[in-house]
This record gives structure tokens, sequence and C-alpha cells, in this order.
């Protein structure tokens, strides 16, 4: 199929079915329909690709600020059909997010890439961004109470969870809850073989995986 018939717009809310199959087909997972309809809901900037009528492609991000204050944009999830990889729709859907994501004057634009996503790779490195050397791990947890605290705690809603991601120094206490239901996970993204991994680990974490960040536009 031939991308010169291609459009890329934001989505609305009418496009959350075609989102959630391509969420289903490329991304392995299988959304809920309810969280995908609350989370459109929150500020955000989601962009499908759209060739003769068909989606079969979506960007979604949002904003996070650091410890520091700092004002990030997040890239978080690319997907684009089996059938049109391959021609480019995944470099043009980053680079519409993140023209749009400037508008807010982002410190920089970030997204967490598994090693092994070569794919993913080559479309952020053709938008701009450049991949960091160091090997980081995916660490989740569904469970309600947890004896573990963090520098900075940041809030999220992305399409397929909402939680708290842990940033900056994790320290093992007695007890802490910091999430708003007992459905909403706590991530961390530490560096491969830290003491924050060990911790994670002992206190039952799930690891997710091995990822680099890729990072654009970082101001100093």
């Amino acid at each position: 199929m031939a991308t010169s018939t291609l459009t890329v717009r934001r989505a609305t809310i009418d496009d959350l079915r075609a989102i959630a199959g391509l969420i289903e087909v490329c991304l392995d997972e299988v959304p809920v329909e309810t969280h995908l309809k609350n989370a459109f809901g929150v500020t955000r900037l989601t962009y499908i690709a759209d060739i003769q009528g068909v989606i079969c492609g979506f960007v979604d991000g949002f904003f996070t600020r650091s410890v520091e204050g700092a004002l990030r944009f997040e890239v978080d999830l690319l997907a684009v059909h089996p059938c049109v990889r391959g021609q480019g729709i995944a470099a043009t859907l980053i680079n519409e997010a993140c023209r749009q994501a400037a508008v807010h004057c982002p410190q920089l634009n970030r997204a967490l890439v598994r090693v092994d996503n070569a794919a993913s790779e080559r479309a952020f490195r053709k938008s701009g961004f450049s991949g960091q050397s160091d090997v980081y791990e995916l660490y989740v947890s569904n469970t309600h109470s947890l004896a573990v605290s963090a520098e900075h705690f940041v809030p999220v809603v992305t399409l397929t969870y909402s939680g708290h991601w842990l940033e900056g120094g994790l320290q093992p206490v007695s007890h802490v809850d910091v999430r708003p239901a007992s459905s909403a996970l706590l991530g961390a993204v530490v560096p491969k073989g830290s003491r924050a991994s060990a911790l994670l680990d002992d206190l039952g974490f799930t690891m997710l995986g091995k990822f680099h960040w890729w990072i654009h536009g970082a101001k100093t």
C-alpha cells in the first residue's frame, strides 16, 4: 500500500476502536475500552496515520515533569500496522507529535525503546532522536501497598494503564501506598544491574525488559 495518500491528524474519541485494534496487533496488549475512554480525557497528544480512510498507525504522548520541575514530552506508544511498515509512517507520526508538543516548550522529548526493537530505533533516529548507550531495566508492580519510596512520584495516565513512575533514589521503607486505586501500576526505569534493580527484585517487582532512552532536543 503506497503512502502517497497518507494523512496524519490528531485522533478523536471516534478513533479509539481503531487505536485499540492497533495496540492489540502491534503491541500484543488487549486495552480496556473504559480505560481508553478515560485516558482520552486527559491532556495528551495522540495522532493517527490514515491511508485512504484506513487507520494504519498511531503515536501517543503526554507531558511529565522531572524531579527538578523540567517539562518532558514522553513519546509513550508507537504502532504501525505490519502491512504498511517500512514506509516512514512511524517517523512521520513521531515528527508530528513532537512538532505539536513544541508549543508547550518541553525541556526534552524522550522515548523508552526496547533494546531489540530495531524498527523503532530507526524511526526515532530518523526523527532526530539520539539513543543513549546505557541499558535500563523496566520494573512494574500492581501490588496495592509496597515497601518502597522514591525521590519523585510521577502520576501518569497512558492508553494502556495508569499509575505512578518512581524516579530518583529508591529506598526501602516499612510501608507506603502512593496509588489512587488498586488497579493502578507502579513502574520504575533503573540502570541495569544497579542497586535499585536489586531492590526492586527483592520487593517482588516484575522486570519487563531492557531498554534504551532515546532523547531529542535536550536543553542544558
